[in-house]
């Protein structure tokens, strides 16, 4: 460029380094850049050695919270992994709480049948008594 006589002042140097980082990623940090009373004396070669920084940064904390996600998927996984050997253990007490039901049941049902038995063999005592005491009353 100074080859063609063109030159810039070190601010318009700044503005379209700045101009050309992705907003979407730059934009809060240029905001605060801007903001700063250092920036109207900013020229490229500090701004450049701030943008590396902040690249350093960024990653850091991406790398951090790749960690935490990896941990939290992590827990995740044991806690679902807990919960489904719990659910093989409810599973298991389950079925075991059923055929006891069952068996109960079924022992409920001999119980009625033996009772319905009993009740109809006192009923024919009490028959055969009321016919023995009427052949000993007329005797």
């Amino acid at each position: 460029m100074s080859d063609l006589d063109i030159t810039k002042e070190p601010e318009e140097w700044v503005e379209k380094f700045i101009s050309a980082l992705p907003k979407e990623e730059w934009e809060d940090y240029v905001l605060n850049l801007k903001s700063s009373r250092e920036f109207s004396q900013l020229t490229i070669t500090p701004l450049i050695k701030r943008i590396e920084e902040q690249i350093v940064i960024k990653d850091e904390k991406r790398k951090e919270k790749a960690v935490k996600v990896k941990e939290s998927v992590k827990n995740e996984s044991s806690r679902s992994a807990s919960v489904c050997s719990n659910c093989h253990n409810f599973k298991t007490v389950n079925d075991k709480l059923v055929k006891d039901a069952e068996s109960l049941a079924l022992e409920i049902k001999k119980l009625n049948n033996k009772k319905k038995a009993d009740e109809k063999q006192i009923l024919d005592l009490q028959g055969q008594t009321t016919v023995l005491k009427r052949q000993i009353q007329q005797s």
